[in-house]
Order: C-alpha cells, then sequence, then structure tokens
C-alpha cells in the first residue's frame, strides 16, 4: 500500500479532517464534501496541518492506523444497529412516542465493539416523562440490556441518552455549535412517525451554517396541530417526573431535566471539542 500525499484540498477540508480527527474518523470523498462545514468557519484561520491520502480515505498524518480501524467499526456498528432496530419494533407499541433514532458514534458507522447503544426519542405533547418511564419498563420487561448511571461496563447497552418533548424541537441558541450541529445532522431515524424527523430539522436548520451539505432540510409551511394531554393524562405526567427526578436526584451531574427535555450527557463533549479545535486555529 503506497502512501500519497495531496496538495489540493482547501482550507474547509482540512478543517473537516481536523474535525473528525477527534473521532477518530478519516474521511472519504464524498464525506469530505457532505462534512463541508459552513459559514461559521469564515472567521477562523487554519494552521497548516500535515494530512494525507490512502486506500480512499484523507486523514491528518497521525490517523493513518485508523484506516483499518474505521472498517472495523463499520462492521461493529452494522451488528449494533440490528439490535438498536429490534429496540425500536418494541418502543413503536408506545403510542406516546413519535421518533426513535440512532445518536452519537453509532449513527456515524464508528462504533467500537465496547460501545453502547445511543438513541434519541421524541414524544408526544406533554407527555415526555410517562413515555420514558413506560419505555424503560418494557424494555426491562423484555430483557434488553440498558445502561444505568455509572455503568462502566457499557458494550452493547441500550443508552437513551435524548428524551424531547415535540413542542420543544429547536436547539438553545447559547448550544449551537459545530459539535451539536455535526449531532443533529447525523442522526439516523429508525422510526418516524408524522414526519417528525423532517420537523425536527426544520427547526434546528441554524444547523446549515456549520455544515451545510450534512442533511438536506425539507421545508414544512404548515405544522400540525398538537394534541394536548386531558386532565388525567397532566397528572400521570406529573407523577412520572416526580418520581424519575427523585430517582435521580443523587446521581445527576449536568443532565438537562425538564418537562419538556430530559438529556443525559455527563461529559460536555462540545466543550472538550472545541478546546481542542482551537489548537489548530491561528
Amino acid at each position: 500500500m503506497s502512501t500519497k500525499t495531496v496538495v489540493n484540498l482547501t482550507s474547509d477540508n482540512i478543517f473537516s479532517l481536523i474535525y473528525h480527527h477527534f473521532f477518530e474518523y478519516p474521511l472519504t470523498t464524498l464525506e469530505l464534501i457532505k462534512w463541508q462545514p459552513g459559514k461559521k468557519i469564515e472567521k477562523l484561520k487554519i494552521a497548516q496541518t500535515s494530512y494525507g491520502y490512502m486506500n480512499g480515505f484523507y486523514f491528518l498524518k497521525s490517523d493513518k492506523g485508523l484506516i483499518s480501524s474505521k472498517i472495523l467499526r463499520k462492521r461493529n456498528s452494522l451488528k449494533k444497529f440490528q439490535i438498536a432496530r429490534d429496540v425500536t419494533k418494541l418502543l413503536k407499541r408506545v403510542p406516546l412516542i413519535k421518533m426513535v433514532a440512532v445518536t452519537g458514534s453509532l449513527s456515524m458507522f464508528n462504533a467500537k465493539d465496547s460501545s453502547d447503544i445511543d438513541l434519541i426519542v421524541i414524544t408526544r405533547k406533554g407527555r415526555l416523562w410517562t413515555t420514558r418511564l413506560l419505555s424503560i419498563l418494557l424494555l426491562v420487561l423484555y430483557g434488553f440490556n440498558l445502561r444505568r448511571w455509572g455503568d462502566k461496563k457499557e458494550k452493547n447497552k441500550i443508552c437513551i441518552n435524548m428524551w424531547i418533548d415535540e413542542t420543544n424541537l429547536t436547539w438553545p441558541k447559547n448550544d449551537r455549535n459545530f459539535y451539536t450541529s455535526h449531532e443533529i445532522a447525523q442522526i439516523i431515524p429508525l422510526y418516524n412517525k408524522q414526519k417528525i424527523y423532517q420537523m425536527f430539522l426544520n427547526k434546528n436548520n441554524w444547523l446549515k451554517e456549520f455544515w451545510p451539505n450534512s442533511v438536506k432540510i425539507e421545508s414544512i409551511k404548515k405544522y400540525r396541530k398538537y394534541i394536548k394531554p386531558n386532565i388525567v393524562e397532566k397528572a400521570v405526567e406529573r407523577v412520572a417526573y416526580n418520581f424519575q427526578k427523585f430517582y435521580m436526584k443523587n446521581k445527576r451531574t449536568r443532565e438537562v431535566i425538564n418537562s419538556k427535555k430530559a438529556i443525559f450527557h455527563p461529559i460536555d463533549r462540545a466543550k472538550d471539542i472545541n478546546t481542542r479545535l482551537m489548537k489548530y486555529l491561528e
């Protein structure tokens, strides 16, 4: 196998190589096009960085050995995807669920053999905590291995680390960056009821400022009306919320917990990626 240095990559391409380097992810030509950075890069100056090309992959010089790893991780990911599909088939039975999708490294087909299976769920209006409780009980009942707080052994365990109410799809302005926009763009829906996935992307079309070619966003001119929970449903939701909040009381770190969103990310990856990215900027 011969390695040759590629001299015709643009600074945008190099930025993309640097970003994906943090995730041990060499890029093909098509991936360089898909993950071309947008106008948010205009004021950034990319430091001169050595890169190469081999067997159809572009990479930073230090990442040459990751090409074989990427191929292996794709095989790992295909196996994990089958588990994710099995989980989705079960969760579809919960009528309050509008979307189940794969996130994280698995959605990039870059999961290690030891990795868990990250999922995001979008729920019906005002029923997030009821949905979460029902879903967890159902998964446990059917023998799925859930990743729990503080669990170090994560291989093939189900980790639904994002629960979002259908009325709260727009990402906060103070949390919009290259990392969060990439995470949203790489989501792969396995269950998509009433085009909620398209609505999710439409509500977050700001991601195009960061990765304009990453995903096609369908224009939605008219949004459907939400089904409001009745008095009994509201009462059940309140009980489910208080019960789960009490259970998590001594386990919380930097999780986002409220009536319309539950996001479980104990590590601030966006801050970490931004800090590492700054080392490559002049």
